[in-house]
């Protein structure tokens, strides 16, 4: 019982376990705390864990859109996403079905319903408007090798997680990813099936960055993709830039192997099938569902062949910015973009038609945006420093090194905070890092929760 009582105080005071997003392991996480929640046998482990659940289900609440949870997401391996566990679990608690597949029948034997601001987060998603919603969690790995007696076969994850999850949340469309410390130790499952990018009201019409090449007894069906990617990335409100990280550390423990197909793979963006239109300008690509416009960049320089042209002082493009024109290329059927280079930074802006009536002003003012490109002294073809300012109103620049993912990213002069002051932090939770308390509220209704002296005040 004390174990419990810790575990999930620590969870609320410094973010949620590293799976939570995943649309497979959610349904196994859900289970086992439902199954505490209702055979624990102590009224006061019961009360936290019920608090928990209304915690972790408020976080859902704002993050998802359509019952499609948004934002970053860590062990989403094979699939470019869609409905998940999840959904299936909240469509009981919306007054659907129960499933009695394996995982799901703790729910069917809880008592634990929503609280009356789940549903309200939940329900009204016009109201809540457009926000950013940044978050904590954990996923660094202490840096101790070697490990301590009785710790080798495990992760010690006692560190404050310099990762920070970013997303921008709106009526139309959700778009986030996961900005990581570029020193942080990952430990063997922080770096696993690593999904960023957009998601609509239409499970099949969506944007996430891919690894492209799976082997085919690695594939799901017919897939030529899986999430096994580890990102350089920032997002300011509805501009996201990213591309695939170089190089990075990570502690395993001594059963697991070191895997190789996390790094230096081919890079893709996924935008499936439910696009109403898809046109490309100006070495943008845009595309077009219903209320929700979404323009990419692959950004890709002229380079000498040889790499040590600028030493030698034959280089014909030092201090000369030139892009290439073939920086990607489409599939047949337009639902998947390969790189060229599988390091190109990628600059994505997400719209609505709230705010753009037609696709031909939402293009008018990406192409209105000032994007300028620095090279490095060393130059390469993603040897650039990115500077990017949206013509969109209340935007920041932001300042994003492609040539060193080692680099830090500022916005608006500011460089990221890995360690954001605030374990939940949007206009509806609340919470300060390692404090275990939280508020939700919208509008008249508030739901206080604290950990450290397990009480719980609804209003």
């Amino acid at each position: 019982m004390p174990y419990l009582n810790d575990y999930f105080t620590e969870r609320a005071k410094r973010g949620f376990f590293l799976e939570n997003g995943s649309p497979t392991y959610m349904k196994y996480t859900i289970s086992y705390i439902l199954m505490l929640y209702n055979f624990c046998g102590d009224e006061g482990l019961k009360k936290k864990i019920g608090m928990f659940l209304d915690l972790m289900w408020a976080d859902w609440a704002q993050l998802q859109i359509a019952g499609l949870r948004g934002g970053p997401k860590t062990r989403h391996h094979k699939t470019a996403g869609g409905y998940d566990s999840m959904s299936d679990l909240a469509i009981f608690y919306l007054g659907g079905e129960g499933k009695t597949s394996f995982n799901y029948p703790q729910q069917l034997l809880s008592d634990y319903a929503w609280p009356r601001i789940v549903w309200e987060l939940a329900l009204d998603r016009k109201g809540l408007g457009s926000f950013a919603y940044l978050s904590r969690g954990i996923g660094e790995e202490e840096p101790t090798s070697p490990r301590p007696l009785g710790t080798e076969r495990t992760v010690m994850g006692d560190t404050p997680s310099r990762f920070v999850k970013y997303t921008w949340v709106t009526p139309d469309y959700v778009l986030g990813t996961q900005m990581d410390h570029p020193y942080a130790l990952y430990n063997h499952l922080s770096t696993a099936g690593r999904w960023q990018g957009l998601v609509t009201k239409d499970p099949n019409t969506r944007l996430a960055t891919i690894a492209l090449g799976t082997p085919e007894g690695e594939r799901e069906g017919e897939n030529i993709y899986d999430m096994e990617l580890v990102y350089h990335s920032v997002q300011h409100k509805q501009v996201l830039i990213t591309q695939q990280r170089r190089r990075w550390a990570q502690s395993n423990p001594d059963w697991y192997p070191a895997n190789d197909n996390r790094y230096d793979r081919e890079f893709g963006l996924f935008l499936g099938n439910g696009w109403d239109r898809i046109d490309e300008t100006d070495g943008w690509i845009f595309a077009e569902k219903r209320n929700v416009y979404v323009a990419i960049r692959v950004i890709l320089l002229e380079a000498e062949a040889d790499a040590k042209a600028w030493a030698k002082g034959t280089d014909r493009y030092r201090g000369n910015v030139v892009l290439r024109n073939d920086s990607y290329r489409f599939n047949n059927d337009q639902t998947i973009v390969q790189l060229t280079n599988r390091y190109s930074p990628v600059l994505i802006e997400a719209g609505r038609k709230a705010d753009h009536p037609t696709l031909e002003s939402f293009k008018r003012m990406i192409l209105q945006g000032e994007l300028t490109l620095y090279r490095t002294v060393v130059t390469r073809e993603t040897g650039i420093v990115v500077v990017y300012k949206s013509a969109a109103p209340e935007m920041a620049e932001i300042v994003f090194n492609a040539a060193n993912t080692s680099d830090v990213p500022a916005i608006g002069g500011k460089y990221v905070d890995y360690e954001h002051p605030k374990v939940f932090d949007s206009p509806y939770i609340q919470s300060n890092y390692d404090s275990g308390q939280i508020e939700i509220c919208k509008g008249d209704y508030k739901l206080n929760l604290d950990f450290n002296n397990n009480s719980r005040d609804e209003y």
